[in-house]
């Protein structure tokens, strides 16, 4: 224990003999440190803050959201609105909209667009808090242009995620949409075939065509009931009541088609075509107006909580912290310096064998 405290004593008496060159170096070291953080550009930090969605929008549909989550890097089979909108913030899609925008390639110096895009996601920090909010940070030395740009991470995610079909909704707009294109067509197109054969053949449509229109509309029913089947499939599984109860249905139509007489006339079977794409039509459009409420009502819109403004003071580089992190620094190898010189002194001294 004696030798111990000896051998700590001389350890205190080395520091104390150097004691002068010890804070020549810390105090020198720290000054300079000082006076070059001085001279450093400012960085200034903006940040934007935006709600999470409030609620799990249905994002379960394979096929549209397959594609949106590969496109935007997103794992897993249903991600949240959440993992969506971050993903779509950390895109390269947006990170070149924005590097166009700003012009950022001249403003970082950079002539490569990809070293662009990693100078951007660098100065730029995206968070999910505890609070369930979205905070998007952008570090710039322009303080107006961090507090633009992350403005504009805000709106370019609005616009992005308002023109993809993210929601179960939209994709079933989509696909009735289609549809009911070709609907309208062909119902024009039997509209005007049935007019001109009346008006060369010189007859009107009276009760003789009853039966091709019934035929027709139940036709109509039968396809309307198979558009809703497929479309229920893209995001429902073969043992949901529901397809269970359509596939039922379509089935009865089938057998119940099956037994129709045939139409005699060209009339009665024209009658038929234009009822079924009447019957389908209506069906269409009808669905067709629900999709609409229900993407408008699905679809995670973009809540900002707090707009990005104009930062009056910088983040970094901390005049401070520099200092007093070189202090520390210097002063420890400048203890070690001082342990290795009298170290050299010692070897001098000592008498040689």
């Amino acid at each position: 224990m004696d030798e111990q405290e000896i051998n700590l004593l001389d350890y205190w008496r080395v520091i104390f003999r150097y004691r002068l060159l010890i804070a020549l170096i810390v105090l020198g070291g720290s000054a300079l440190v000082c006076i070059w953080t001085i001279f450093q550009p400012k960085i200034y930090q903006a940040t934007a803050v935006i709600m999470a969605p409030s609620k799990a929008t249905d994002l379960t549909l394979p096929g549209g959201l397959g594609g949106l989550a590969t496109q935007f890097g997103i794992s897993g089979s249903a991600p949240n609105s959440t993992d969506i909108f971050v993903s779509i913030l950390k895109s390269r899609t947006v990170n070149d909209r924005l590097i166009d925008q700003f012009n950022l390639r001249e403003v970082y110096h950079e002539q490569y667009l990809q070293s662009a895009r990693k100078k951007l996601a660098n100065n730029t920090t995206i968070k999910v808090t505890k609070e369930k909010t979205i905070e998007i940070s952008v570090m710039d030395k322009d303080p107006r242009r961090a507090a633009n740009l992350a403005n504009a991470y805000v709106a370019n995610l609005d616009t992005i995620s308002q023109t993809m079909d993210i929601t179960t909704a939209g994709q079933k707009k989509r696909f009735i949409e289609e549809q009911l294109q070709k609907t309208e067509k062909n119902l024009a197109g039997s509209e005007e075939a049935l007019k001109s054969y009346q008006v060369t053949n010189k007859i009107l449509v009276n009760q003789a065509t009853d039966a091709g229109a019934a035929a027709g509309k139940l036709q109509g029913e039968y396809l309307a009931n198979k558009i809703n089947l497929e479309t229920l499939k893209k995001y429902a599984t073969s043992q949901n009541p529901e397809v269970v109860k359509l596939e039922n249905q379509v089935r009865e139509m089938e057998k119940e088609i099956r037994t129709l007489p045939p139409l005699g006339t060209q009339l009665a079977r024209m009658m038929r075509d234009l009822k079924i794409q009447e019957t389908l039509y209506i069906f269409l459009r009808s669905e067709y107006e629900k999709t609409q409420i229900e993407e408008a009502r699905d679809t995670p819109r973009v809540q900002i909580l707090d707009q990005a403004v104009v930062p009056e003071k910088k983040i970094k580089p901390s005049i401070r912290q520099n200092t007093m992190l070189a202090g520390l620094v210097l002063f420890f190898l400048s203890v070690l310096l001082v342990f290795f010189l009298e170290f050299l002194q010692k070897q001098k001294t000592q008498p040689t064998k």
